[in-house]
């Protein structure tokens, strides 16, 4: 076990790759499953999520656009995924790079990155729902909200918007607190690198003191 979880430390490209595409495929199997039970929420970014907090920003991305890619690859290109791609996205870039600062070590920080990918998986997946699909995906149970608020008389964004709020708020706080437990737990059992600790390391090179 130390010898895998050391391998993984140290972040050759071979091991990235792997994680990226293992990744992308539990996300879309999540998200599969989910399907068949309606769930009010997403499912689709929890090991985005923990790739972003591993790997860094560049490999969370790439985890969130192979989600909703292979996810429309294994259900014959329903095309009900791959436009939410960069919501999938951002999630993975906001806690890549939240990690890869050091800023994902409290849990201060990870109610932070909770709000803030809440924030951008509502925006964005409000103007995909509204611009793509007239505001109703047919695909997710979050568009019976959006149909009672169009009744109340909401615009189509703004019941795009408003519905997905309440939805992304729990389930990217179930994707982010997942990440940040897996970071934690590596951490203390395996010691796993924070960017604090990579930038007190000696480079080697010149140096001097005031």
């Amino acid at each position: 076990m130390k010898t895998a979880i050391a391998l993984f430390r140290a972040r050759p490209l071979w091991v990235v790759v792997s994680a990226v595409i293992v990744a992308g495929l539990l996300n879309a199997g999540l998200v599969a499953v989910n399907t068949r039970v309606f769930l009010p929420l997403f499912f689709d970014s929890i090991f985005t999520a923990c790739t972003g907090a591993l790997f860094g920003w560049l490999p969370g991305m790439l985890a969130g656009a192979w989600t909703n890619l292979a996810y429309e690859i294994m259900f014959g290109f329903p095309m009900t995924m791959l436009p939410f791609a960069i919501c999938n996205m951002s999630t993975g870039v906001i806690i890549g790079v939240m990690a890869g600062r050091g800023q994902f070590r409290s849990g201060l920080n990870a109610l932070v990155a909770v709000l803030l990918v809440t924030a951008s998986n509502s925006i964005l997946g409000a103007l995909i729902a509204t611009f793509v699909y007239g505001g109703i995906t047919g695909a997710a149970a979050v568009d019976y909200v959006v149909v009672g608020l169009l009744a109340a008389g909401r615009s189509i964004f703004s019941s795009a918007f408003v519905a997905r709020i309440p939805a992304n708020l729990v389930d990217k706080g179930i994707a982010v607190f997942a990440a940040f437990a897996l970071l934690g737990w590596l951490t203390r059992r395996f010691d796993w690198p924070t960017a604090s600790r990579r930038s007190l390391k000696p480079s080697g090179g010149f140096s001097r003191s005031n």
